[in-house]
């Protein structure tokens, strides 16, 4: 297995090869799933691991928010390990202290084509807007 013995990156197709997208105020749409980061997978078999940080404005009333990392574009996918979901006693919550963040994975992908994996927000507010900021990460296990 090749690797990396020193404090370099692995090369592209050897373990431990490390993948990461991030992006920052991807505006959200009340109860529409948003494509917060991507990156894609070359063949092989992946961990990947997900965060994304609800921005509500001060007047914004949230009642539910969910991350997952999924293979469909501004779909969330529901697959053990690779999703987040809260929701409050439906009152919802006021303004900008809403969520520290939401953390998913590591799901595994073991793959045989290059493929596109999302990390994708969802959260149902009202009376102002949100944004939401979020990293996606992939590590080569073999």
């Amino acid at each position: 297995i090749k690797g990396t013995p020193t404090d370099n990156d692995a090369d592209a197709g050897h373990y431990g090869e490390f993948l990461e997208d991030a992006n920052f105020t991807v505006p959200l749409t009340t109860a529409t799933t948003a494509n917060i980061a991507d990156i894609t997978l070359t063949p092989g078999d992946w961990d990947v691991t997900g965060s994304v940080v609800f921005l509500p404005e001060n007047t914004t009333v949230t009642v539910q928010a969910a991350v997952s990392i999924s293979t469909t574009s501004a779909t969330h996918d529901f697959t053990i390990g690779g999703y987040a979901y809260t929701i409050n006693d439906g009152t919802g919550i006021t303004g900008s202290t809403l969520f520290g963040g939401h953390t998913v994975g590591p799901r595994r992908f073991s793959i045989n084509a290059n493929t596109t994996v999302y990390l994708t927000a969802l959260a149902a507010f009202s009376g102002g807007d949100m944004d939401a900021s979020g990293t996606i990460r992939a590590r080569r296990v073999r």
